[in-house]
């Protein structure tokens, strides 16, 4: 893992973000666990958004893979799925709040948070996402 997230940095140093992405992604998918890969993995594949063009049916064909993954309260899937789609929409007010959401349900209350205040930065007034992060955060405390 560690040869990996080295590649990554070295990428990222070189700023050759399509590639730094790809070996970010490698970790998130090795370690989906770690909310560290996950913060690298969004803030990179904001850095190569930037320099992106990606048309909103590829969003919309990554929704309805997410909504049937939902629908069988598949969390893993859902989870993997709304990662790759942050991948080139990382700002995505829906794809954070799905990952908040399905990492909430595997109990990955870390990630949960991460894309629940990452969803909440897009937009204050979501109350979605406002009700599930106040949930986590009691949840901490409980």
């Amino acid at each position: 893992m560690t040869e990996y997230f080295r590649r990554c940095t070295d990428a990222m140093n070189a700023g050759d973000w399509s590639t730094a992405l790809e070996w970010i992604r490698k970790c998130v998918v090795r370690e989906p666990a770690n909310v560290l890969f996950r913060q690298v993995a969004r803030g990179v594949a904001m850095k190569r958004a930037d320099t992106r063009r990606f048309t909103i049916f590829d969003l919309e064909r990554q929704t309805k893979k997410i909504n049937t993954a939902i629908s069988t309260k598949d969390w893993f899937l859902v989870d993997s799925l709304a990662e790759n789609g942050l991948a080139f929409y990382p700002r995505d007010l829906s794809l954070n709040y799905t990952q908040a959401v399905a990492n909430y349900a595997l109990k990955r209350r870390d990630i949960a948070r991460f894309a629940c205040e990452t969803a909440l930065a897009s937009d204050r007034e979501h109350s979605e996402a406002l009700r599930l992060w106040l949930r986590i955060k009691t949840d901490r405390y409980s």
